[in-house]
């Protein structure tokens, strides 16, 4: 079997996500005597219609050609006619898209023209989101509700567009009432795409994959979905297993997604903050990810704060086992790797209702679901603990009784539908 994954980036770009995700299925369809190869975009000048074939580590790897403002200009109409005449020197049998990100869309029809199975992934809401991720232009950050509206995405995306402009831009921005014009058009790019994704996904993709129920629920309500469908759980490392942790003077908390809006930072920001300013509250936090940034926020005057760059998942162990909690306020996720990270280790965890956690995490069973307003609400949990550290034992029974799908269980589900595909 020859599979061929489309995905935005190679994990030496970036080491995260989706391209960990690529990497990961490549070397696990190799160990089953298969071959694969990895496509992405690139916006050198490569000579597309004569372009080699690379092999590293066992693992084939092509680019297609990228596409700049992706998020509005890849949904447009494509047909066999208009396809440039790039050549993929890989024929596989079946192709897994995890994201088509940044790629020029010619690549679905040109993938269509292969003739084999199309499995779609669908990690995250680039389909119908101008931000992927569909809270950012919202206030206090709320999910977007479903169905996302054409009229308000438009205006969401002109406010956005209009902040990036510059002085004497914006004033002609004003004098020459661009504004009405540019939301105009947004509004009929919009209505094109949905057209567009729907026309997509009956006719590319035989088969799609969600990574939690409750996501897959929100990208239903905006799409009229025929295909077929699968729900697998994105597997972590089990054999990095745990050890007992025992109570000590004071509890220990780490939060894992450096200073972005998604993870909720400014939330544990003031939380932590807060916590930290009544000295009565024995506790210790340590902050990971975008280091150059959290060590200039308002923690860096408490001393019962360390602040880290990300780890590197081989000391995953070691961060872990430290922590007693793990907190988590995403706005939004559709899985949430980490949480089950925190989970596998015996760290306790306080998460939002977010895609993925709550398909896991029952609340005060297995850990603790908090609700807006997330800083109240996450401040209370914590101080709760810190009063009554005998909760956390409680807590820790639960995780004990937590099913966590590995690595191997993720893509022996992922390898059966390949064969099933197949046929």
């Amino acid at each position: 079997m020859k599979v061929l994954y489309v995905v935005h980036a190679n994990i030496w770009d970036e080491f995260s996500g989706t391209p960990v995700i690529a990497n990961q299925y490549a070397k696990e369809i190799f160990k089953r005597g298969c071959e694969a190869c990895i496509l992405t975009p690139s916006f050198k000048n490569l000579d597309f219609k004569n372009q080699k074939i690379k092999k590293i580590n066992n693992i084939y790897y092509l680019n297609w050609p990228g596409l700049k403002n992706w998020n509005l200009d890849a949904f447009t109409n494509m047909s066999q006619n208009n396809v440039p005449n790039y050549d993929i020197p890989f024929r596989p049998d079946l192709i897994h898209i995890i994201d088509w990100v940044n790629i020029d869309p010619s690549i679905l029809e040109k993938l269509k023209y292969f003739n084999v199975p199309i499995l779609k992934h669908v990690f995250n809401f680039e389909d119908f989101c101008y931000f992927i991720s569909p809270i950012y232009k919202r206030k206090n950050n709320n999910i977007c509700e479903a169905p996302l509206s054409i009229n308000s995405c438009s205006n969401c995306i002109e406010k956005e567009n209009f902040k990036k402009l510059k002085f004497l831009k914006k004033i002609k921005y004003f004098l020459f009432n661009n504004k009405k014009k540019i939301i105009k058009n947004l509004e009929t790019k919009l209505n094109t795409r949905d057209k567009i994704v729907q026309y997509q996904t009956q006719n590319y993709y035989d088969h799609l994959i969600f990574p939690s129920k409750s996501f897959a629920k929100y990208y239903f309500s905006h799409l009229k979905l025929k295909n077929e469908y699968s729900i697998i759980s994105h597997g972590i490392d089990l054999k990095l297993n745990s050890k007992k942790k025992d109570f000590n003077k004071s509890i220990k908390c780490i939060y894992t997604g450096g200073a972005a809006t998604r993870k909720g930072w400014k939330i544990v920001e003031d939380v932590i903050s807060n916590i930290c300013i009544d000295k009565s509250l024995n506790i210790k936090f340590r902050v990971y990810g975008d280091k150059n940034k959290t060590r200039k926020s308002k923690l860096k005057k408490f001393s019962n704060v360390e602040v880290f760059d990300s780890f590197d998942p081989k000391d995953i162990d070691n961060v872990m086992q430290w922590a007693d909690i793990g907190i988590a306020p995403s706005f939004f996720e559709t899985y949430s790797r980490i949480v089950r990270e925190y989970i596998n280790f015996n760290v306790i965890p306080i998460a939002s209702g977010v895609f993925g956690v709550s398909d896991i995490v029952k609340d005060n069973v297995n850990g603790i679901i908090i609700k807006r307003p997330y800083f109240e609400n996450l401040f209370q949990a914590l101080k709760t603990i810190i009063n009554n550290p005998q909760i956390l034992t409680k807590l820790r029974q639960g995780l004990k009784e937590t099913s966590i799908v590995s690595k191997e269980d993720e893509f022996n589900e992922i390898f059966d539908l390949y064969k099933k595909l197949i046929k």
